[in-house]
């Protein structure tokens, strides 16, 4: 276990460029991708909120300098971005619009900055305790404003003989983990062919926003509560980003398929030792196999401790709607999820993982009484963004 404190290396900037998009390659690509985009309330949610920010290491030994890598990342990343405009634009709220729209017009690009760093790629790239500063380095920033904020930043951060990153930073009102992942896929799979002809196979994103409806109001209510935060009527753009401790740890731990199999067979014998009857669930997914052995990890790190532990992640809803939104469509469709345990239980030598993986089945299963059930409540998150700041 690695704990040596390794301070942030600095990087020697190369280069800042904008990568425009490549033309649309047919009137059919131009008119399916929009100039302007309005966000619907399932964005709203995370108009102020911190971005979502990725980090992609690629080991190569054989590169040795920028001319190797940069032409084609810049050149698959241009014909990437017409199939993904709204990423080149900027998020603004036109005093004539009700809601922030993502606009685009021609000229807009994306800010790529090129850098090279002497850190150590390996200790970066591996798995294991690493101070979180250490990364910080290696993603970009946003370029923001009042009342203008880019939807995307990139750096690629070259090593020095051993390999490069890609650092991503992606305004969340804008998309959600799925859409983003839909944009990195695209453009590897450009960039792995760099041949038009061979996008056909890249689906296209969806953009109607018709296909979200809004039966009790939210984009109203989640628009209030923006407006009046540090209002009131503030229209700000502005990010306040969270205050990072400089001693917080980072660590990446592994879980194979193995070890997957080994934790659903511990989990369905602990519910079967628990149940007197046949209600347990005969079927256990990854994600609740791999949360509850999480929830049973921090109950423990955290010793005896009275009350509830809790426990919340996303849930993608695309295909919970109605009417149903396709997995290809481009901005959020996320809502929360909640699951509270009993920090004593979770400790138990013979159920905890049962308790936990209960609790976590549950708070799945509640999608079932409708994606936007509580949906009024959901402005806690527009209310965490300001204490995080």
């Amino acid at each position: 276990m690695d704990l040596i404190a390794h301070p942030p290396s600095p990087v020697d900037i190369i280069e800042v460029c904008r990568v425009t998009p490549s033309p649309c390659s047919s009137p059919e690509q131009q008119s399916l991708t929009p100039h302007s985009l309005p966000l619907t309330f399932f964005d709203l949610l995370w108009l102020r909120f911190h971005p979502i920010q990725r980090l992609f290491f690629y080991q190569d030994t054989a590169i040795s300098s920028l001319d190797a890598i940069l032409p084609k990342l810049k050149t698959s990343l241009s014909l990437a971005l017409r199939r993904y405009l709204p990423l080149a634009g900027n998020l603004l709220w036109p005093r004539h619009s009700v809601v922030p729209t993502v606009e685009f017009v021609e000229g807009d690009a994306v800010l790529l900055t090129v850098v090279e760093s002497d850190a150590d790629f390996h200790h970066l790239s591996s798995n294991g305790f690493r101070d979180v500063v250490e990364y910080h380095p290696l993603v970009p920033e946003l370029s923001m404003s009042h009342d203008r904020v880019a939807v995307i930043a990139l750096q690629v951060t070259v090593f020095r003989n051993r390999g490069f990153s890609i650092g991503i930073t992606i305004h969340h009102a804008v998309m959600d983990g799925r859409t983003s992942a839909s944009f990195v896929n695209s453009w590897a799979c450009i960039c792995n062919t760099l041949q038009v002809t061979g996008e056909s196979s890249i689906p296209i994103a969806t953009y109607e926003r018709t296909l979200i409806e809004d039966p009790i109001s939210l984009t109203e209510i989640y628009l209030n509560a923006w407006l009046n935060q540090e209002g009131p009527n503030n229209r700000s753009l502005n990010i306040k980003l969270p205050k990072i401790s400089p001693t917080l740890i980072r660590c990446t731990l592994e879980l194979s398929p193995q070890n997957i199999q080994k934790l659903k067979q511990q989990l369905l014998k602990q519910q079967q030792q628990k149940s007197s009857c046949d209600s347990h669930n005969s079927y256990i997914s990854s994600f609740v196999a791999a949360t509850a052995y999480l929830c049973v990890c921090m109950a423990k790190t955290e010793g005896l401790k009275e009350g509830k532990l809790a426990i919340a992640f996303p849930a993608d809803v695309r295909a919970r709607l109605n009417p149903l939104l396709p997995s290809n469509y481009f901005g959020n469709c996320l809502v929360p999820r909640y699951a509270l345990m009993e920090r004593s239980e979770i400790l138990s030598e013979n159920n905890g993982a049962a308790v936990a993986g209960e609790a976590i089945f549950e708070a799945i299963r509640s999608l079932e009484e409708g994606v936007l059930t509580g949906a009024e409540e959901w402005r806690f998150i527009i209310d965490s963004s300001n204490r995080a700041a």
